[in-house]
C-alpha cells in the first residue's frame, strides 16, 4: 500500500479536497496556493495549542500570549516554514499533533 508505506494521507486528503472544491467552482488559487495555505493553516493550530497549553499550566492567560509572541519572534530559528522547498516534510504534519495531542491530555 502506497498510502501507508510512504505515509501521504494529507497529501492525498488535501489533493481531494482540492479537487472538490475545483469541481464546485471555489478554489480560487493553484494547487501549490492552497497546499501552503492549508499547512499554515495547520501550522497555526499547532501554535495556538503551544499558546493555550502554556496557560493552561502557568494557570495565567498571559502566559500563553508571552508563549505566542516568542515564538513568533523565532519562528525562523524554531521551524523551516519560511523555506518553500521544505514544505512536504513530515515535521509540517506531525508537530503541530502532537501539542494538540499534549494539550487535550493535559
Amino acid at each position: 500500500n502506497a498510502l501507508r508505506r510512504f505515509n501521504i494521507y494529507q497529501e492525498v486528503l488535501l489533493a481531494v479536497t482540492y479537487r472538490a472544491l475545483r469541481s464546485c467552482g471555489l478554489a480560487l488559487c493553484d494547487a501549490f496556493t492552497f497546499f501552503r495555505g492549508a499547512l499554515c493553516l495547520h501550522t497555526s493550530l499547532g501554535q495556538a495549542a503551544i499558546a493555550l497549553l502554556a496557560s493552561e499550566v502557568s494557570g495565567n492567560p498571559f502566559a500563553g500570549i508571552l508563549c505566542f509572541g516568542l515564538s513568533f519572534l523565532t519562528r525562523n530559528q524554531a521551524s523551516r516554514f519560511a523555506n518553500y522547498s521544505a514544505g512536504n516534510l513530515r515535521e509540517f504534519w506531525g508537530v503541530p499533533l502532537l501539542w494538540v495531542q499534549t494539550l487535550l491530555l493535559w
